[in-house]
């Protein structure tokens, strides 16, 4: 389009200008009240085109399953039901499992199983010699370790493995400003209030999303006859197996050591921690009184100045976060969310937006005959938080110990 004499701001050609205003706010001060949205901004995004959005998820398959019955040391060769607790389903006739106990006896499959609590096996396969196993005090499991076939043997029963389906909200934020005309007109010793108004309302518009972000109960109803939708956060996607609540005792080392090596079973081996100052003191602490562990601090890193923390499983990029330390502790009575430590393995983590529903400026929103303004701010959006193995939590971490 060709443009003659005073170009306007409204003479750009369509989507020329940039209309994504949460980019705007996130990117605007990583330090500030809003780094995890901030992060999130700067990585993968993804709009959907329904509120109630769904992604599938897999595992990597264990192929390891609990026996539920003693089994006795039997001559080899013999034939034997083997009664598991699940997953008998995993196996076909041909594949091989070994006995932990002493990994030293080998049971071949013979038959394809019918029912997913047992298993039809010959015990002691390829020479090997039968052994006892007492479930109620001993290692009970056996593992796949592949399959055996003979020349010229038909093709054995495919095994697959269904993916888990997970789902989450768009939650509509809304967030307004509101000042008659003559307020607008009125001189102020501080700042020019409109332009001001409007940032602090953007400002609590992200604030609000951040909260939600990180606390939302997955939820829908209806309100006034129309649906209404609450995004989860990530609190409530996290397994419940990687939640420790520490509830104000000390930690040492040792406890150190065995969460970072959860913290790490599964998903990347550099992870994101936003945590309370509470917290992050209760970590430099362990580490100050124990350990070699090389901590750094002021290091750059995703825009942000962040601490950082190897261990031998992998690394930690700490951001303590200020709204956290907004919820603070109470010593002996109660343990906030200055004390908790979030470990997010953020590749497992998207931002996602209804179409045409991310954040965006409503200049307009008075009704008929207001002798004055209203707009706002308005964003369809939500997280989806894949694999909730790979996240961790630590609750009420305050203070730090030397081992006993």
């Amino acid at each position: 389009m060709t443009i003659q004499g005073l170009r306007t701001s409204e003479n750009f050609a369509t989507n020329e200008r940039p209309e994504n205003w949460r980019k705007g706010l996130l990117m605007l001060d990583p330090n500030g009240s809003a780094p995890l949205t901030a992060l999130t901004s700067q990585m993968k995004e993804e709009s959907v085109d329904d509120p109630k959005y769904h992604w599938w998820e897999k595992r990597l398959q264990t192929r390891r399953i609990a026996l539920s019955a003693n089994i006795s040391a039997v001559a080899a060769g013999t034939p034997e039901t083997l009664s598991v607790s699940a997953g008998a389903f995993a196996f076909k006739a041909g594949d091989i499992l070994a006995v932990e106990k002493g990994m030293s006896e080998v049971i071949q499959i013979v038959q394809d199983p019918v029912v997913d609590t047992s298993l039809i096996v010959v015990r002691g396969a390829a020479g090997t010699t039968p052994v006892a196993v007492t479930v109620a005090s001993e290692n009970p499991y056996v593992v796949g370790i592949g399959s055996a076939y003979e020349e010229g043997s038909a093709a054995p029963t495919g095994v697959n493995f269904d993916p888990t389906e997970a789902y989450n909200y768009c939650e509509i934020f809304r967030n307004t400003l509101e000042m008659s005309n003559t307020a607008q007109q009125t001189n102020l010793r501080t700042t020019e209030q409109v332009k001001e108004a409007k940032r602090e309302v953007l400002q609590l518009h992200g604030i609000d999303m951040e909260r939600a972000f990180w606390w939302g109960a997955r939820y829908q109803t209806t309100k006034n006859g129309k649906p209404i939708r609450f995004t989860g956060g990530l609190t409530s996607f996290i397994d419940a197996n990687n939640i420790v609540n520490q509830n104000g005792v000390a930690a040492d080392m040792e406890d150190l050591e065995g969460w970072m090596e959860r913290m790490f079973r599964y998903g990347s081996n550099e992870k994101m921690v936003f945590c309370g100052n509470r917290a992050l003191l209760a970590v430099q602490q362990i580490v100050r009184k124990n350990s070699t562990f090389n901590i750094q601090s002021g290091i750059k890193e995703y825009g942000m100045e962040v601490t950082k923390l190897f261990c031998p499983f992998g690394s930690l990029v700490i951001k303590t976060h200020p709204l956290f330390n907004q919820m603070a502790s109470v010593i002996g009575t109660y343990y906030a969310c200055d004390s908790w430590f979030y470990v997010l393995d953020m590749s497992k983590i998207t931002y996602i937006y209804l179409r045409n529903r991310d954040t965006k400026y409503e200049p307009d929103l008075k009704e008929n005959g207001i002798d004055g303004m209203k707009s706002g701010w308005i964003s369809e959006c939500g997280m989806r938080v894949a694999h909730p193995e790979t996240h961790f939590l630590i609750k009420g971490l305050v203070s730090g110990a030397a081992d006993s």
